[in-house]
């Protein structure tokens, strides 16, 4: 694994389909009917929306009756992917900008593929945010089978901030913990403020939930290890809580996580406790069911710019890890048997490490650490000084 923390790719493609959300208004009184979608956008404190009857208008929601059908809508699904780690700002700022775009193209819905183990906090809160600023277009989690397996930490995070969540039968998700590299808030800040961190976290993360009608229990145990969450049976129905909510009328059937366990849920338990909609193998089996088995894909072309933009970035950067790396080995090996190769070495090696910080002044958004770099060159720099010394 290269020391230098590689970006997440995130990929977007839409896809044309018919229905959705608030497409026919019927004024309560006067009895006028219009068939169209909604923007996101409100003009002159009033909604906007655009029909087939009069183009774009202005309305106040109140006095019209709302009827959720395909009358009106485009043909569309605006498909969108979350694939490895969530940590790219140009690739995070197109998909939000797409999000709102999409919307206002009046899609069926938005469709948001994942396949995380997570990423940044800011990041992910952004992107929460984007998501829950899409109030006329239904947004759908589809958690596929990938090299990560689920969505995991942030990724699970995002699955929650949407309206439905699918998933395919061989991934799971939680694990929400919030990490900085590989420690935790406590390790890296101490226990109090630590423990500060991770409780404005794991009340962050379960508000998401609680919005779009997921258990804020399960949330929570997805965060840290101090909640445990029951099954219990209230009034003919299941519902997970933990042991402080239950009441005398509950009966308790089982423990879902205990104390001391970060949760993850897998495709069937998330179906079971309430969190996924369903599960689907296949994008095309979820596609056909909901009747949108004729869909076109087509691509947004700003977060498609954005991807080309990141993935040339990431490529450049593999040839200068490898560069890097080949230089390391070789050193490795001099400094031992010919000192004064060595030497050469190090310019070379050095060099390529100043070359990296001038790249990551020159580009957006390049995931390297400055610091360590530069923590890098200084200590390959007291190399080459002390091999002068031993002349």
């Amino acid at each position: 694994m290269k020391n230098l923390t590689l970006v997440a790719v995130l990929s977007i493609s839409f896809v044309f389909i018919a229905t959705g959300t608030a497409d026919t208004f019927t004024h309560k009184t006067e009895g006028a009917v219009y068939h169209g979608y909604l923007l996101e956008d409100m003009r002159n404190g009033k909604h906007v929306a655009i029909t087939q009857e009069k183009g774009e208008i202005e309305l106040s929601l109140n006095d019209y009756k709302v009827e959720y059908n395909a009358t009106g809508r485009n043909n569309i699904i605006s498909q969108l992917h979350i694939v490895g780690v969530i940590e790219s700002e140009i690739v995070m700022e197109a998909f939000i900008s797409a999000l709102k775009e999409t919307s206002n193209s009046g899609p069926l819905m938005i469709l948001i593929e994942i396949d995380s183990p997570g990423g940044r906090v800011d990041q992910c809160k952004k992107m929460v945010a984007a998501i829950s600023d899409v109030t006329h277009t239904e947004v759908v989690a589809y958690i596929k089978g990938g090299e990560n397996g689920g969505a995991y930490s942030a990724g699970a995070v995002l699955s929650m901030a949407c309206d439905k969540i699918y998933m395919n039968g061989a991934t799971s998700m939680g694990a929400a913990t919030m990490i900085a590299g590989n420690r935790s808030m406590k390790d890296l800040y101490g226990k109090d403020v630590g423990a500060k961190f991770d409780a404005a976290w794991r009340n962050y993360v379960a508000a998401v939930a609680e919005k779009n009608g997921y258990p804020p229990a399960i949330a929570r145990a997805m965060v840290t290890k101090e909640v445990v969450v029951i099954e219990v049976e209230r009034d003919g129905e299941k519902l997970y809580i933990e042991p402080k909510d239950k009441k005398e009328s509950d009966k308790e059937l089982r423990e879902i996580c205990k104390d001391g366990d970060i949760l993850a849920i897998t495709a069937m338990e998330a179906v079971e406790y309430g969190v996924a909609t369903g599960i689907y193998d296949y994008q095309s089996e979820l596609l056909s069911d909901l009747g949108y088995s004729n869909a076109q894909v087509v691509q947004n072309e700003k977060l498609a710019q954005a991807l080309k933009v990141q993935d040339k970035i990431l490529r450049k950067l593999d040839k200068m890890y490898a560069k890097i790396a080949q230089y390391q080995m070789t050193l490795d090996i001099q400094l031992s048997v010919n000192p004064r190769a060595a030497k050469e070495t190090l310019k070379k090696l050095i060099k390529s490490l100043e070359y990296l910080l001038v790249f990551e002044e020159k580009e957006q958004d390049v995931p390297i650490s400055r610091q360590s770099i530069e923590l890098a060159i200084a200590q390959y720099k007291a190399i080459h000084d002390g091999l002068d010394a031993m002349r």
